[in-house]
């Protein structure tokens, strides 16, 4: 945060942010990926800033709003910011904002072939398998699920009422299921 608020204080915007983007040797903090970085005569105000700093924090996932909460307070002591009362609530907003067009930009992506996934449909059955995974062995399985359960090769690890968990071979590498 101290790094992000550094930046935009000199009035540096990366807009490539994310967390692969920082590299972080013997306590020191390295910015990747300059061709991303817009520079700005002047340092960001606090809306582009918020906005910025909540696409950052939206990467760290759902269900952390006190922690992201945490930071952002963090971020703006150093960018020496007077917090407001609606403030929490317009991070959290521009978090979901930053989730929502994400997962818009993946889900066009997410049932789609493509160099290192490929679809699987069978019976009403919609799935994406890892191309690099997949042998012939475990495509058959994928086509026919039930089947690897009747297999005399498989290894029953757990039998129970509630589920089975079984261990096959596919193609020289082991799965559980």
């Amino acid at each position: 945060m101290k790094t992000l608020a550094t930046q935009h204080a000199s009035g540096l915007l990366q807009q490539d942010l994310h967390l692969k983007n920082f590299l972080v040797k013997d306590e020191i903090i390295y910015t990747l990926d300059a061709a991303s970085i817009k520079q700005f005569k002047n340092q960001l105000d606090k809306k582009s800033s918020l906005v910025a700093v909540a696409l950052l924090l939206s990467q760290l996932g759902v269900g952390v709003d006190d922690y992201q909460w945490a930071l952002y307070q963090h971020y703006a002591e150093w960018r020496r910011f007077v917090m407001q009362p609606n403030e929490k609530y317009a991070l959290l907003t521009a978090i979901r904002q930053h989730h929502r067009y994400r997962w818009h930009a993946y889900e066009k992506k997410i049932f789609r072939d493509a160099s290192d996934f490929t679809r699987i449909t069978h019976n009403g059955y919609r799935g994406m398998v890892d191309r690099h995974a997949l042998s012939p062995e475990l495509h058959d399985w994928l086509t026919d699920p039930e089947s690897a359960f009747n297999n005399p090769l498989a290894v029953i690890l757990k039998n129970g009422r509630s589920s089975t968990v079984i261990k096959i071979t596919f193609g020289q590498k082991e799965y559980v299921i």
